[in-house]
């Protein structure tokens, strides 16, 4: 009896060498696959305007302005981000600087976007990516003659943004498609010798299960302003 329990303790520790070798041997399978799993893109079409998602400047903003200058969108929109009231803060002590929506707009027009077709979003930020959405949401329904739409965003956020404006839109009868970029260093082949990209990356599984779950348990948080949450259309001035 004491060497058969002797025996099931010598079998677990021999487990784990023997899934630690494996993992060690087909490490970069699997790290390409996590890279795999968070990545959702499609062919771009034609859509009345792009929507370029907040963070990851480099990335999104080559391809929301390759995608303007293909005409497949004649207007981009760039949501607010809680970094750009870092810019307000300062303005209250008389420092004067351009916030991260401002620089990217600047980005945006260097890169061929003539400013009279980028739109700079007025709602308080907040809300993580589902506030963000329901933000997109308020304002392409209050412009006239938006039926369709592209967002465009880092390749690892994709499968969560998918999820997310699937969610948010599903009412509204407007098309959307989402376009990954996968422009800059550390891609789904790659991330991993990347340091900011592999945190991204790692910190991106947690928040697919916050995705998941935030629809059931309607989660909020303190940065969640009234417009991060769904409402009625916005006219937009």
């Amino acid at each position: 009896m004491l060497s058969r329990i002797r025996n099931r303790f010598l079998f677990i520790p021999l487990l784990i060498v023997v899934a630690a070798a494996l993992v060690f041997v087909f490490r970069e399978r699997i790290l390409v696959g996590m890279g795999e799993m968070l990545l959702f893109t499609e062919d771009p079409e034609r859509a009345d305007i792009i929507v370029m998602l907040r963070g990851g400047l480099f990335e999104r903003s080559v391809k929301a302005a390759e995608l303007y200058r293909d005409g497949y969108g004649d207007k981009v929109l760039v949501p607010r981000a809680l970094s750009d009231e870092t810019s307000d803060e300062f303005r209250r002590l008389g420092v004067t600087l351009p916030d991260g929506q401002e620089v990217t707009r600047d980005v945006l027009v260097q890169l061929g976007v003539d400013g009279g077709d980028i739109i700079l979003s007025r709602l308080s930020a907040g809300g993580g990516t589902r506030g963000e959405a329901h933000r997109v949401r308020r304002e392409l329904l209050g412009l006239p003659g938006v039926e369709s739409f592209l967002v465009v965003t880092s390749w690892y956020h994709s499968r969560r943004v998918r999820g997310i404006y699937s969610d948010v839109f599903a009412d509204t009868g407007l098309r959307f498609r989402v376009v990954a970029s996968t422009y800059g260093k550390g891609g789904p082949d790659d991330w991993w010798r990347y340091r900011y990209v592999t945190l991204n990356v790692l910190t991106e599984f947690p928040k697919l299960f916050l995705a998941f779950v935030d629809p059931v348990f309607k989660l909020s948080f303190q940065d969640d302003p009234e417009s991060a949450k769904d409402g009625p259309p916005l006219k937009l001035p």
